[in-house]
């Protein structure tokens, strides 16, 4: 992967209930430091509210590369 090779990350977190938000990053620490970074900035405007439970910050891959 090039260093400017990115990938799309899901990330969630709960607060009362959980939120989520989809960033391009090059791993997922990279992901959650965004999504972290978003949610200081912005509060939950660029998170989407889902149903379920998850148990503190966590990113999943969802798809291949992007150049950026």
């Amino acid at each position: 992967m090039s260093p400017a090779a990115q990938r799309r990350y899901r990330v969630s977190f709960v607060d009362w209930e959980p939120h989520v938000t989809i960033v391009l990053a090059a791993d997922e620490e990279d992901a959650i430091a965004k999504a972290n970074a978003l949610y200081t900035v912005n509060g939950l405007a660029d998170f989407t509210s889902m149903p379920g439970e998850n148990i503190d910050w966590e990113a999943e891959l969802l798809g291949e590369e992007v150049q950026s």
